[in-house]
């Protein structure tokens, strides 16, 4: 593969990011302000739910949530069905991706 190749579909790939970007740019709407409201407003923890690749995608949410200082986790289906559930209390907000 030659150099221009390369850079032709590196620049395809991005055309096709940013057009995905677009499309959920435009579907931003009263739901996403309810959401982040929801993460804003807690009075207590964000926990983020998931298993196999949502799982991944949860995990990466919750540290990115973290490093924001925001109060996250993630927790495992598996898990919360063996006794982990009792990590999530009153005023939590639960996502389940």
């Amino acid at each position: 593969m030659t150099s221009n190749n390369i850079i032709t579909r590196g620049k395809e790939i991005f055309s096709v990011e940013l057009a995905s970007a677009e499309k959920v740019k435009k579907r931003l709407g009263q739901s996403f302000a309810d959401t982040i409201h929801a993460i804003l407003d807690s009075k207590g923890k964000v926990v983020l739910v998931g298993a196999g690749k949502s799982g991944l995608i949860a995990q990466k949410i919750a540290a990115t949530l973290r490093s924001t200082g925001i109060v996250a986790l993630f927790l495992h289906p598996s898990d919360a069905a063996h006794g982990d559930l009792g990590m999530v209390t009153t005023g939590d907000v639960v996502f389940l991706i």
